[in-house]
């Protein structure tokens, strides 16, 4: 197709002022609004009663927070819902049991632990790698157990791993790949926007499904909310691409809205697969990014290691269906290419906030708590818990080189102040914090000892920890952790320490917005 970014496809499905009025977006948010309306409005008609009535909520308050005491959340996570419910009683309570009793996602969350179940069915367990970690990496055995019993991610070895220091860097190869495509092409991403990037992509998805190639595509359904049209998987399958929303925003209140697929897949015929921090948008290859230079990362993985790759996409893919479809890709995956000059092992991983087991800050934990010489890791969110920060200090006071590196320009005011509020304490204990100086820093990895390293869609905040979807590979004596921890040191060189002599100079106002921030980001 000559220009497909041109095409009347491409035209109809921008954006645009005309539509946010008067298309489904803004309906919803009014419904949003008036059912929110609905629940408070009897309590200003009874405002004549309302000192009864605080009285009545601060005394459900004290039962509540007694409650939250004694329920299995993490302390941080209490003791932000006991200051909410205590200081703003009616407000606090409708939000805590809101969120307590899952109201609106019982069956998003069934459906996902049904096809999680069955994906983990489908996937067969690699016992000569796994038999091989007990006596040759034997350090590796506790977390690949870990792994393997809380979701069947299964530990790889011979496999391909190129690590890309920037977005722009990645997409030729990537987009070569999809070129090459012979029988299927999925694609599972947070954020899809027009441009020059998605352009280039849907041109060759387009191309390919007129081939024969199945072509998938997920995205999340903020996305739709916020960049594409509601009509976008119908526009999409004009051109023979098969595409479904994550989870759409519908215009009803519930706690399915802090639930987002944040996870960055790219599946190409069960041989290659692509993750990290890039996003399909003009602003993660640079071309006009908003924030200064945007640093991303990814890594290409060829090998059978894909195969989890595509066991999660396919997790999703079924995850809204009554019957399952898995196909014959997971096996055509675990018959992946094996590269028998590779050394050590990859460990991909999903994590899934619908099954109370923090997957990735489990496993970051155990990097940082087993690190004997480094841990370095780069973030654009810093938001985290009493267990992490405490981790962290007890690293740094055992003479681990723990450095973080932030971003300098942030994308989100609110949440950089919030990561910015986390520093004072760690650095007075020996951790280091660096802000990216010529932008925003996007990358996501952690990296130990030359030894251990994890890169994927994983921020070290709440919201990845606690409430998104994401993909991560664990990386163990492999050649490319020496690229990533090279990455992370031509960062450095851009980048400024933050002392406790900075950090004391910034301006009041901005701390104050990080500290009360703080108390609430648990909950978001």
């Amino acid at each position: 197709m000559d220009n497909f970014k041109e095409t009347k496809f491409a035209k109809k499905s921008k954006r645009g002022i005309h539509r946010v009025i008067f298309g489904r977006t803004l309906f919803i948010l009014l419904l949003l609004i008036v059912q929110v309306l609905l629940v408070i409005a009897p309590f200003f008609w009874l405002n004549i009663y309302w000192s009864t009535l605080y009285w009545v909520f601060f005394g459900l308050g004290i039962l509540t927070s007694i409650e939250i005491f004694s329920s299995d959340s993490d302390p941080t996570v209490k003791l932000s819902w006991i200051l909410v419910v205590l200081v703003v009683p009616f407000v606090g309570l409708l939000l805590y049991w809101f969120t307590r009793f899952d109201v609106g996602h019982h069956k998003l969350k069934k459906n996902i632990a049904n096809v999680t179940a069955e994906g983990m069915k489908q996937q067969i367990a690699p016992q000569d790698v796994i038999d091989d970690i007990k006596v040759n990496a034997k350090s590796l055995s506790n977390r690949s157990n870990y792994l393997i019993n809380v979701g069947g991610y299964y530990p790889y070895r011979y496999n391909k791993i190129k690590y890309y220091t920037i977005g722009q860097e990645m997409f030729p190869d990537f987009l070569e790949s999809l070129k090459n495509a012979k029988n299927f092409i999925f694609l599972e991403y947070f954020i899809i926007k027009e441009g020059e990037m998605w352009g280039s992509v849907v041109e060759i998805l387009v191309d390919k499904a007129a081939q024969g190639v199945d072509v998938r595509l997920i995205y999340d359904g903020m996305n739709e909310f916020v960049y594409l049209p509601h009509s976008y998987p119908k526009q999409l399958a004009e051109f023979g691409i098969k595409c479904k929303t994550f989870d759409a925003i519908r215009p009803f209140v519930s706690t399915d809205f802090n639930y987002r697929d944040h996870r960055k897949i790219a599946v190409i015929d069960g041989k290659i697969a692509y993750t990290g921090g890039v996003n399909l948008a003009d602003e993660y290859i640079n071309i006009n990014p908003p924030f200064g230079e945007w640093k991303d990362n990814a890594i290409a993985l060829r090998g059978p290691a894909v195969t989890t790759f595509t066991r999660l996409f396919l997790e999703c893919w079924n995850s809204a269906e009554e019957e399952y479809d898995f196909g014959d890709f997971i096996s055509i995956s675990e018959n992946s290419k094996k590269y028998t000059d590779e050394k050590g092992y990859a460990i991909p991983f999903g994590d899934n906030p619908l099954d109370d087991e923090k997957v990735a800050e489990q496993i970051y934990l155990e990097i940082i708590n087993t690190a004997k010489k480094y841990v370095h890791v780069m973030t654009p969110y810093f938001v985290i818990d009493e267990t992490v920060s405490n981790a962290l200090i007890y690293a740094a006071k055992r003479g681990i080189d723990v450095r973080i590196i932030i971003p300098a320009i942030p994308d989100k005011k609110v949440a950089y102040c919030i990561t910015k509020s986390f520093r004072k304490r760690l650095v007075k204990q020996g951790v280091k914090f660096y802000e990216y100086t010529p932008g925003f820093i996007h990358t996501k990895a952690i990296i130990s000892d030359n030894k251990k390293a994890v890169v994927g869609s994983i921020n070290m905040d709440y919201r990845s920890f606690y409430h998104h979807f994401e993909i991560g590979v664990y990386m163990y004596q492999a050649d490319v952790i020496k690229d990533v921890e090279a990455d992370f040191e031509a960062t450095l060189e851009k980048s400024s320490e933050d002392t406790l002599a900075s950090i004391k100079k910034e301006p009041w106002f901005g701390k104050m917005i990080g500290t009360v921030g703080r108390l609430i980001a648990p909950m978001i």
